[in-house]
């Protein structure tokens, strides 16, 4: 556990491409040896985006369910998942969808 006396900086932005596949299940991915790591995608790649340095992107999607990741050392990575979907982000009609996409991989705690 960190230390409560320990100041922590807040968590800052990347600028990095996004990936946009159609919704993705735990099935379709090939997984690499790291966990959250993902060799090879089977669902459609939808767009790729690149967020800018403070880590901010905006895109147009249909409405839908799309998953997303971004890559390190040629490999995706994403480590958020609700029941078998991996990363997923809900985009309702005609709205902006608001999200925050946490790159951990070389956190430290």
């Amino acid at each position: 556990m960190p230390s409560p006396d320990i100041k922590r900086e807040p968590a800052q932005g990347v600028k990095t491409k996004i990936y946009i596949y159609e919704i993705t299940t735990t099935s379709q991915v090939e997984n690499a040896k790291e966990a959250s790591f993902y060799s090879f995608i089977r669902t459609k790649l939808v767009k790729i985006v690149e967020s800018d340095e403070k880590g901010y992107f905006k895109t147009s999607l249909a409405a839908g369910a799309y998953s997303l990741f971004v890559k390190k050392d040629g490999l995706f990575y994403a480590n958020l998942f609700e029941g078998n979907n991996i990363n997923p982000v809900f985009v309702p009609a005609d709205e902006f969808a608001h999200i925050v996409f946490n790159i951990s991989y070389n956190a430290v705690y």
